[in-house]
């Protein structure tokens, strides 16, 4: 396990993440994917979701198994005890939980943000981003 940091600017694939909170905001692919993500690096995560589909319930019975808390059918606050936020592509910047976070001077990351801290420093793999709406 890497260095044990509490400022987010240093945090990557080699820290150790489990005295970070997590809260990753949605439950579809990216959110999913960065909270499975997550937890193999051994952060304490909480994923929060306004939805309560049958999706949702499916994947968060999976991400639930694996030791994440999960608030479906969430529209409420940040949870508590939460030192970084992580949003989903869907998520639009103007979104209440954005804001908390930000008021609060927690960070704000993308899942393309996640996947630039957690990507294998070795490689010399090209990174091509294309922005858009979700499917496109």
């Amino acid at each position: 396990m890497g260095p044990r940091v509490k400022d987010s600017r240093l945090l990557d694939r080699g820290s150790d993440w489990s005295a970070w909170a997590v809260t990753v905001a949605g439950i579809g692919i990216a959110g999913y994917s960065c909270a499975d993500a997550l937890m193999q690096l051994g952060a304490n995560v909480t994923v929060v979701d306004a939805g309560d589909s049958e999706r949702q319930r499916e994947r968060a019975e999976i991400l639930r198994a694996l030791d994440a808390t999960v608030l479906l059918g969430h529209d409420g606050p940040l949870p508590k005890a939460t030192d970084l936020l992580v949003v989903s592509p869907g998520l639009p910047p103007s979104h209440p939980l954005i804001h908390e976070a930000l008021a609060l001077g927690i960070p704000v990351w993308g899942e393309l943000e996640l996947a630039w801290r957690l990507r294998d420093p070795d490689s010399a793999a090209a990174w091509l981003c294309v922005t858009g709406t979700n499917g496109k």
